[in-house]
């Protein structure tokens, strides 16, 4: 839970009040029930004192439910899928706690809970590694992009010729592929490198 977007404050006296219904509690999920962002879930993951406005579904696990486990469900497709049938719309989609409450839920044992959720993390931890190394990959290949260009406009690199050696093959121009495929392997090994490029010759040995 962000506390940074706390969109408003209720006095002591009134959080007491509404506790006697209902007091936050670490492993609690969340799930937003009406407007455009239904069905997205957070957990509690805090010790600290708050409340919560009526446009959020509160969940709490019994002993035979792991919140981290339910969590990841509440995330998935088939759970999502089922929100989504379950909605009404007004001026914004909406869904009930009646709904909610009637929800698919699988219960394996616990111990098998807490296994599905460390594999899922670590396929999520892996996923995101490889979300990180592709950004970063793009974001080189546009700087070496931009100094190819560059160095074509400033005339420090000779394309003579290269219209007729790219229409002389079938298909993509080699010349040009391989030139994709060299920024891709220089950037993969060396990221740190600077953004420049040498060229010459990239031409005459690739279209040969």
């Amino acid at each position: 839970i962000d506390f940074t977007k706390i969109r408003g404050h209720i006095s002591r006296e009134a959080h007491e009040r509404y506790a006697v219904k209902y007091l936050p509690r670490r492993g609690d999920i969340y799930m937003v029930k009406s407007g455009a962002t239904t069905g997205v879930t957070a957990i509690v993951d805090t010790d600290e004192e708050f409340n919560i406005w009526s446009p959020l579904a509160a969940i709490r696990c019994g002993k035979r439910m792991k919140p981290e486990f339910l969590l990841r469900y509440v995330r998935s497709r088939n759970f999502l899928e089922g929100v989504t049938l379950g909605w009404s719309f007004g001026t914004q989609q909406n869904i009930g706690m009646g709904v909610i409450e009637n929800l698919a839920v699988p219960v394996p044992p616990v111990a098998e809970q807490e296994l599905i959720r460390l594999k899922i993390d670590q396929l999520e931890t892996h996923t995101d590694s490889l979300v990180a190394d592709a950004s970063r990959a793009i974001t080189l290949l546009k700087e070496r992009r931009s100094a190819l260009i560059s160095a074509a406009v400033t005339g420090q690199i000779d394309v003579r010729g290269l219209a007729e050696s790219a229409a002389a093959v079938s298909g993509p121009p080699r010349c040009i592929a391989a030139g994709v495929r060299r920024l891709v392997a220089g950037a993969t090994r060396n990221p740190d490198s600077p953004s420049q490029i040498d060229v010459r010759g990239l031409v005459p040995a690739e279209a040969a």
